[in-house]
This record gives structure tokens, C-alpha cells and sequence, in this order.
């Protein structure tokens, strides 16, 4: 959940610096190389698969969990099923 809110804000961020026209001076642009440019996405790219994979983990964990979750929800349910049916036999 925290890598989402993570994503969210970074996002959140970049739409607002465009939006707001943060841009460097022109001679600041010209400047800047394609090779730093490419650099900067690959790794932007990284953190972006890194945070997905880490949610696909998570996901992946919280199924498990309620699975567990379930599976000893539907034995309580059994154990008492199994009281009440004693209990109406014994009345």
C-alpha cells in the first residue's frame, strides 16, 4: 500500500512541475544530453518495475493470507455447526 501511495505522490509530483512549466532555461535544455536523458528514464523505468513487482508480491501475500484466513474462518464454522447439532441431540 505504502509503494502505491509512493507511485501516487511521485506521479502527483510530475504532473504538477508539467503543469506548473518547471522547465530549465533553453540553454539548460540544449545543455542536457540524450545520454543523460536515456539514463534517467532506464532508471526511472527500474524504479517503476521494482515498485510493480513489489505490489505483485504484496498482492500475491494478502491472497495467501485470506485464503488461510478462510479456510480456519470455515473450520469454526464446522466446530460449531458440529456443537449446535450435539446440543440439539442432547435436548
Amino acid at each position: 500500500m505504502r509503494q502505491v501511495l509512493n507511485l501516487g505522490i511521485l506521479g502527483s509530483l510530475i504532473l504538477a512541475c508539467g503543469a506548473r512549466g518547471d522547465e530549465p532555461p533553453k540553454a539548460q535544455q540544449a545543455a542536457a544530453r540524450p545520454d543523460a536523458k536515456a539514463a534517467e528514464a532506464a532508471n526511472l523505468l527500474t524504479a517503476v518495475r521494482e515498485a510493480l513487482e513489489r505490489n505483485a508480491q504484496e498482492i500475491k501475500d494478502l491472497k495467501e493470507q485470506y485464503a488461510r484466513d478462510m479456510a480456519e474462518q470455515r473450520k469454526k464454522i464446522e466446530e460449531q455447526q458440529k456443537k449446535i447439532e450435539m446440543l440439539e441431540q442432547s435436548a
